[in-house]
């Protein structure tokens, strides 16, 4: 039950911003952001199970993003069990555009192909030097261009107006100020626990306390919720700014910045 809000072209002074909170069971264990060893170039974190990641970004500015998708149909299970229907992790997904040589058009024909090879799952994904991305849904197996503009996504498809996605995005499009001020406004976005009315709730099949409590932009409950928020920022002139705050069900456990600038 992720969450992602996604700007383009839509500052002054950034070409891209990003936010996400990754919401998984506490137990899970993962790796917080780094340039991974074996691929340099490769900023990201990752999980320890599968050896995939959720959202990552390259020097070359390469960028991809996952959510699971969240069904109701019977032959699926929900996320937060760790039995899934399909032995293949969609954080390969994430990992392989990453570190392959596929552009987005390629990399979707390919995802396309093998769509019924994984539970369900939105991946926004493309090229921030060239200002492509493409997003996939291989449950309602939609491929559509990411347009200008603000946008958000969680667990259905993009731009679909959960409560939380339309308070993601209609706060990314006040966002104002220089580079620490926008970050500080985009974790104080994504660290909003307020839950969805009742009546706003989405029906996803979930127990009606875990939906409520899954309807709040940063999930806690006691054992699973937000784990980690990422805030990315590329300034006109290409300059990275990525942030990382990961979490416990109790209280924020660290930080981990990085710059750097993209080069082709």
């Amino acid at each position: 039950m992720c969450n992602i809000g996604l700007q383009l072209q839509q500052n002054n002074t950034y070409k891209f911003i990003f936010a996400a909170n990754r919401d998984e069971a506490y137990m899970r264990p993962t790796k917080a952001a780094h340039f991974w060893p074996d691929r340099p170039e490769l900023l990201a974190g990752q999980d320890k199970l599968k050896k995939g990641t959720w959202l990552g970004i390259t020097k070359q500015g390469k960028f991809a993003a996952l959510t699971n998708c969240r069904q109701t149909s019977s032959d699926h299970s929900t996320e937060t069990s760790f039995e899934k229907s399909f032995s293949t992790s969609r954080g390969t997904l994430v990992k392989n555009f990453l570190i392959g040589n596929q552009t987005a058009s390629e990399y979707a024909a390919e995802l396309i192909d093998t769509r019924d090879h994984y539970d369900g799952y939105n991946l926004i994904f493309g090229n921030i030097l060239e200002g492509n991305f493409l997003h996939y849904n291989n449950f309602d197996h939609q491929l559509t261009t990411v347009s200008p503009g603000t946008h958000g996504l969680s667990n259905a498809s993009l731009d679909t107006p959960w409560p939380k996605v339309k308070k993601v995005i209609t706060g990314m499009k006040q966002l104002d100020g220089d580079k620490g001020q926008v970050t500080t406004q985009l974790f104080a976005l994504f660290a909003d626990e307020t839950v969805a009315e009742k009546e706003n709730l989405p029906n996803t099949g979930l127990p009606f306390e875990f939906e409520q409590a899954a309807s709040a932009v940063f999930i806690r409950t006691k054992e699973y919720g937000t784990v980690g928020t990422t805030v990315i920022l590329v300034d006109q002139e290409n300059k990275v700014t990525f942030t990382e705050r990961r979490f416990n069900e109790m209280s924020k456990l660290e930080e981990n910045s990085f710059s750097f600038s993209l080069d082709s």
